[in-house]
């Protein structure tokens, strides 16, 4: 009986129905159809990246994408877009269920997968590129099907295969796939952090912003990117920061800091920056251990220097005000000298309150000194510290 057949032996009676990448795409084609209809079963999505994913064939992998981000993917991201700049956060649950008929708990599962595909069909797109630009044959996957299902052997469907076929024929457009890209991990920071405020748009130069949401096909007017300055550079470093700032807060101290990187990569700022700004704040935070990770990648020591200086302050205040720690504090007040004890007291009305551990300050001072000349005011301030503690 027909039911009875192995997979592989439907395979030798319909070897071109049945081939790999025509399973994956129509795979891919109906797991979306299916989500339409409950787009809070993001279940569904993991099954279209699987299949994205596995078709060999690069036309059918950028066609297949394209197809998706056309049809249903860029007007999410679009619609997103729009309420973050409406209200300056992350829109409210009632928003994203009335505009983009979704679930907050599902919109940063949604964004992941936009991620993805926008990623795939990158790789897809400089593939294809690499391929023509070597001269190489590109080959196009035949539509051909048995004749047991239609008339004429060379039958194309008029459905899902011919639209992928003829965006996968076409190479994409890298600027602007890579523009989208960063804007979906814009977006997707903003939604799982709940950052505030925000208006992303002042996070892009405005020539790429008059790009959004065009055909992702077309070829875009040339333009050079330009390192950001005045506003944009200061909206832009606002907004790392507030990554930062989150991610230290939810204890995260890789992924959300490796994406600030990235994003600062992206938008040509300096990367470095983030990276200092990551490590004052975990000193801040007393998690030293996790600082000292995050100093071995950091070029620029001098600049970091100043901004722990105070942190160095703050936390030393901090503990000597604790009770727990008054006799060692009278002692210190003794031995240190006069110049450390007015910096010490500068920030009592701004310490970092707490148990500290006097040998973690000595360790920090002891870092601080480093990023300083000898000769400076700095130096001696933190290297006495060190030595007093």
């Amino acid at each position: 009986a027909w039911f009875r057949l192995e997979v592989g032996e439907l395979r030798r009676r319909f070897p071109n129905t049945l081939r790999a990448d025509v399973l994956h795409v129509h795979a891919a084609w109906e797991s979306v159809v299916a989500w339409k209809t409950d787009r809070d079963d993001t279940a569904l999505l993991d099954v279209l990246l699987d299949n994205l994913t596995a078709l060999e064939s690069v036309v059918l992998r950028a066609g297949l994408a394209v197809v998706f981000w056309n049809a249903i993917f860029a007007k999410i991201v679009s619609e997103l877009y729009a309420l973050v700049e409406k209200v300056g956060k992350s829109p409210k649950e009632r928003l994203i269920r009335k505009y983009l008929g979704l679930s907050l708990n599902a919109l940063p599962t949604v964004l992941k997968v936009i991620q993805s595909i926008l990623l795939d069909l990158r790789n897809s797109t400089l593939d294809t590129l690499t391929l023509l630009e070597n001269e190489s044959k590109l080959t196009v996957p035949s539509l051909a099907g048995e004749s047991l299902w239609h008339p004429d052997p060379s039958f194309e469907d008029e459905g899902i295969w011919v639209r992928v076929l003829k965006e996968g024929r076409q190479p994409s457009n890298t600027t602007l796939i890579a523009i989208h890209h960063h804007l979906v991990t814009v977006l997707y920071s903003i939604v799982v952090l709940q950052l505030k405020p925000v208006r992303v748009s002042t996070l892009f130069d405005p020539k790429i912003i008059e790009q959004l949401f065009t055909n992702i096909t077309r070829e875009t007017p040339s333009f050079d990117p330009v390192d950001p300055t005045g506003s944009r550079l200061s909206e832009i470093e606002k907004f790392l920061s507030l990554i930062i700032t989150a991610s230290c807060n939810n204890d995260d101290s890789t992924t959300w800091p490796e994406l600030a990187i990235e994003l600062a990569e992206a938008f040509r700022v300096d990367a470095d920056a983030v990276r200092r700004r990551h490590v004052v704040e975990l000193y801040e935070r007393r998690r030293d251990a996790q600082a000292k990770e995050v100093l071995f990648a950091v070029r620029d020591r001098e600049a970091l220097g100043p901004r722990l200086l105070p942190v160095l302050g703050r936390r030393l205040a901090g503990a000597m005000k604790d009770s727990a720690n008054e006799s060692r504090s009278l002692e210190l007040v003794v031995q240190f000298p006069l110049g450390v004890l007015q910096f010490v007291r500068s920030f009592d009305r701004v310490l970092i309150a707490g148990e500290d551990d006097f040998e973690a300050l000595k360790a920090l001072a002891d870092a601080i000194a480093l990023m300083f000349p000898h000769s400076s005011s700095e130096h001696v301030i933190a290297a006495r510290i060190r030595d007093t503690l």
